[in-house]
Protein backbone atom coordinates (compact mmCIF):
# COMPACT_ATOMS: atom_id res chain seq x y z
CA UNK A 1 0.00 0.00 0.00
CA UNK A 2 1.44 3.33 -1.04
CA UNK A 3 0.22 6.93 -0.96
CA UNK A 4 0.85 7.08 -4.73
CA UNK A 5 -2.03 4.67 -5.31
CA UNK A 6 -4.42 7.05 -3.60
CA UNK A 7 -3.00 10.03 -5.47
CA UNK A 8 -3.38 8.29 -8.83
CA UNK A 9 -6.92 7.16 -8.05
CA UNK A 10 -8.07 10.34 -6.36
CA UNK A 11 -10.78 11.05 -8.94
CA UNK A 12 -12.32 7.64 -8.31
CA UNK A 13 -12.21 8.18 -4.54
CA UNK A 14 -13.80 11.65 -4.55
CA UNK A 15 -17.37 10.46 -4.20
CA UNK A 16 -20.43 11.19 -2.15
CA UNK A 17 -20.72 7.44 -1.55
CA UNK A 18 -17.28 7.24 0.10
CA UNK A 19 -17.99 10.38 2.09
CA UNK A 20 -21.18 8.86 3.48
CA UNK A 21 -19.58 5.45 4.05
CA UNK A 22 -16.87 7.10 6.14
CA UNK A 23 -19.53 8.85 8.20
CA UNK A 24 -19.16 12.43 6.94
CA UNK A 25 -22.39 14.36 6.58
CA UNK A 26 -20.62 17.14 4.73
CA UNK A 27 -18.99 16.23 1.43
CA UNK A 28 -16.86 19.40 1.70
CA UNK A 29 -15.43 18.22 5.02
CA UNK A 30 -14.56 14.87 3.47
CA UNK A 31 -12.84 16.46 0.45
CA UNK A 32 -10.80 18.72 2.73
CA UNK A 33 -9.59 15.77 4.76
CA UNK A 34 -8.97 13.61 1.70
CA UNK A 35 -6.91 16.42 0.14
CA UNK A 36 -4.78 16.57 3.28
CA UNK A 37 -4.35 12.81 3.07
CA UNK A 38 -3.19 12.70 -0.57
CA UNK A 39 -0.87 15.67 -0.02
CA UNK A 40 1.04 13.67 2.57
CA UNK A 41 4.56 12.61 1.64
CA UNK A 42 3.80 9.01 2.59
CA UNK A 43 1.31 6.93 4.51
CA UNK A 44 3.69 6.94 7.48
CA UNK A 45 3.84 10.75 7.42
CA UNK A 46 0.02 10.85 7.37
CA UNK A 47 -0.12 8.57 10.41
CA UNK A 48 2.62 10.60 12.13
CA UNK A 49 0.75 13.84 11.46
CA UNK A 50 -1.84 12.73 13.98
CA UNK A 51 -4.94 13.97 12.19
CA UNK A 52 -8.17 13.93 14.19
CA UNK A 53 -11.73 15.10 13.61
CA UNK A 54 -14.93 14.06 15.35
CA UNK A 55 -15.32 11.07 13.05
CA UNK A 56 -11.84 9.71 12.36
CA UNK A 57 -8.25 9.90 13.45
CA UNK A 58 -5.40 9.39 10.96
CA UNK A 59 -5.32 5.62 11.41
CA UNK A 60 -9.06 4.98 11.20
CA UNK A 61 -9.31 7.26 8.14
CA UNK A 62 -6.53 5.28 6.43
CA UNK A 63 -8.16 1.95 7.28
CA UNK A 64 -11.57 3.08 6.01
CA UNK A 65 -10.27 4.50 2.75
CA UNK A 66 -8.02 1.47 2.15
CA UNK A 67 -10.93 -0.91 2.70
CA UNK A 68 -13.07 1.12 0.31
CA UNK A 69 -10.23 0.96 -2.26
CA UNK A 70 -10.15 -2.83 -2.07
CA UNK A 71 -7.03 -3.44 0.00
CA UNK A 72 -7.14 -6.61 2.05
CA UNK A 73 -7.01 -6.56 5.83
CA UNK A 74 -3.62 -8.28 5.57
CA UNK A 75 -2.22 -5.40 3.47
CA UNK A 76 -3.66 -2.82 5.84
CA UNK A 77 -2.25 -4.61 8.88
CA UNK A 78 1.16 -4.85 7.17
CA UNK A 79 1.17 -1.07 6.60
CA UNK A 80 0.17 -0.37 10.20
CA UNK A 81 2.80 -2.83 11.45
CA UNK A 82 5.46 -1.07 9.32
CA UNK A 83 4.42 2.23 10.90
CA UNK A 84 4.63 0.74 14.42
CA UNK A 85 8.14 -0.58 13.73
CA UNK A 86 9.22 2.84 12.46
CA UNK A 87 7.82 4.54 15.56
CA UNK A 88 9.60 2.11 17.89
CA UNK A 89 12.88 2.77 16.09
CA UNK A 90 12.37 6.54 16.33
CA UNK A 91 11.61 6.16 20.04
CA UNK A 92 15.14 4.82 20.58
CA UNK A 93 16.50 8.26 19.68
CA UNK A 94 13.90 10.33 21.52
CA UNK A 95 16.20 11.32 24.38
CA UNK A 96 19.48 10.84 22.52
CA UNK A 97 21.75 13.77 21.81
CA UNK A 98 25.35 14.83 21.44
CA UNK A 99 26.64 17.20 24.10
CA UNK A 100 29.39 19.53 22.88
CA UNK A 101 31.90 19.69 25.75
CA UNK A 102 33.97 22.85 26.11
CA UNK A 103 34.99 22.52 29.79
CA UNK A 104 33.28 25.86 30.31
CA UNK A 105 33.55 27.57 33.68
CA UNK A 106 31.53 30.68 34.28
CA UNK A 107 33.44 33.90 34.84
CA UNK A 108 31.15 36.92 34.60
CA UNK A 109 28.77 35.90 31.79
CA UNK A 110 25.15 36.83 32.47
CA UNK A 111 22.85 33.93 33.27
CA UNK A 112 20.33 35.02 30.63
CA UNK A 113 23.04 34.83 27.94
CA UNK A 114 24.07 31.34 29.01
CA UNK A 115 20.44 30.22 29.06
CA UNK A 116 19.87 31.56 25.54
CA UNK A 117 23.02 29.85 24.24
CA UNK A 118 22.42 26.48 25.96
CA UNK A 119 20.97 24.94 22.77
CA UNK A 120 24.34 25.47 21.06
CA UNK A 121 25.77 22.75 23.30
CA UNK A 122 23.38 20.00 22.21
CA UNK A 123 22.95 18.30 18.86
CA UNK A 124 19.60 16.53 18.77
CA UNK A 125 19.38 13.13 17.14
CA UNK A 126 15.64 12.59 17.47
CA UNK A 127 14.62 13.48 13.91
CA UNK A 128 17.71 12.28 12.09
CA UNK A 129 16.40 9.73 9.58
CA UNK A 130 19.92 8.50 8.75
CA UNK A 131 20.23 6.88 12.18
CA UNK A 132 17.18 4.66 11.88
CA UNK A 133 17.67 0.90 11.48
CA UNK A 134 21.47 1.07 11.62
CA UNK A 135 23.81 -1.34 13.36
CA UNK A 136 26.27 0.06 15.94
CA UNK A 137 29.16 0.27 13.47
CA UNK A 138 27.18 2.27 10.93
CA UNK A 139 25.55 4.35 13.66
CA UNK A 140 28.93 5.38 15.05
CA UNK A 141 30.16 6.21 11.54
CA UNK A 142 27.19 8.54 11.01
CA UNK A 143 27.68 10.12 14.46
CA UNK A 144 31.36 10.56 13.64
CA UNK A 145 30.41 12.41 10.44
CA UNK A 146 28.02 14.64 12.40
CA UNK A 147 30.78 15.43 14.94
CA UNK A 148 33.38 16.26 12.28
CA UNK A 149 30.92 18.42 10.33
CA UNK A 150 29.89 20.30 13.48
CA UNK A 151 33.50 20.91 14.51
CA UNK A 152 34.46 22.17 11.05
CA UNK A 153 31.34 24.33 10.73
CA UNK A 154 32.06 26.02 14.07
CA UNK A 155 35.83 26.15 13.49
CA UNK A 156 36.48 24.57 16.88
CA UNK A 157 34.79 27.37 18.86
CA UNK A 158 31.30 27.46 20.32
CA UNK A 159 30.65 31.14 20.95
CA UNK A 160 30.34 32.03 24.63
CA UNK A 161 31.10 28.42 25.61
CA UNK A 162 34.66 28.54 24.25
CA UNK A 163 36.89 25.98 22.51
CA UNK A 164 35.33 22.60 21.74
CA UNK A 165 37.14 19.82 23.63
CA UNK A 166 35.11 16.73 22.71
CA UNK A 167 31.61 15.40 22.05
CA UNK A 168 29.58 13.23 24.44
CA UNK A 169 27.03 10.98 22.76
CA UNK A 170 24.12 10.10 25.07
CA UNK A 171 22.47 7.07 23.52
CA UNK A 172 20.10 4.72 25.40
CA UNK A 173 21.66 4.98 28.87
CA UNK A 174 25.18 4.81 27.43
CA UNK A 175 27.73 7.59 27.01
CA UNK A 176 30.34 7.59 24.26
CA UNK A 177 32.97 10.31 23.92
CA UNK A 178 34.20 11.39 20.48
CA UNK A 179 37.14 13.65 19.74
CA UNK A 180 37.00 16.48 17.19
CA UNK A 181 38.02 14.21 14.31
CA UNK A 182 35.16 11.80 15.03
CA UNK A 183 37.01 8.97 16.76
CA UNK A 184 35.57 7.28 19.82
CA UNK A 185 37.98 7.96 22.69
CA UNK A 186 35.94 6.55 25.58
CA UNK A 187 32.94 4.28 26.04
Amino acid sequence: MDIQYFKQNANMLYSQELSEQLGYRSYDKFTTIFNQFIQSYSINSWLEHGYFDLIHNAQSFLIAIAQFSGFSQKEIDAQLNEYDILQKEKLKFKDSFIFVNTNFTRQNEPIWLLAMCETMRRIKLQNNQQLLFQNHTELFRIISDIVVEHYQHNQGMLGVWGKIQDYHLYLSDEIFIFNAVGQIIKK
